[in-house]
């Protein structure tokens, strides 16, 4: 009888490991996409709002605000792969003092328990990125 009923608990404490363990996979799947589509999309957004008529010009690097913008929330929306949730996206464009232009951003990403264990749990991820651009040191 003991080996009867331990064999049932041990059966019952293994279903709601394994149900744990799969709820929570999902969480990683959200961070590291949240933090791809981030890194991938100003990258490419800084990289696509280089103002070439400036650079040219003055050999100094510019970037279009606007187009940057654009470009980002296109770029995090096309590159996103984990639908369910909510995402927020906060955008900081720098111009240090006639430096190097810069953009950083962050994203979160909320994700509701499905589950009967993670029902009433709201998790969400962070992610934040810089992406600095530099002209090359340039003697003529």
């Amino acid at each position: 009888m003991a080996k009867i009923v331990f064999s049932f608990f041990l059966t019952i404490f293994l279903f709601f490991v394994t149900s744990w363990v799969v709820s929570y996979e999902k969480i990683s799947l959200v961070d590291n996409d949240n933090e791809q589509s981030l890194e991938i999309s100003t990258r490419n957004a800084v990289t696509n709002s280089v103002n070439l008529g400036v650079l040219r010009t003055s050999e100094k690097i510019s970037l279009n605000q606007n187009a940057q913008e654009e470009i980002l929330i296109r770029q995090y929306a096309d590159s996103v792969g984990f639908y369910r949730g909510d995402r927020t996206l906060n955008i900081y464009k720098f111009d240090v003092g006639g430096g190097s232009p810069l953009m950083a951003t962050e994203a979160f990403a909320n994700i509701q328990g499905e589950s009967a264990i993670t029902k009433d749990i709201n998790q969400e991820t962070r992610s934040r990125t810089i992406q600095i651009i530099e002209a090359r040191k340039t003697i003529r």
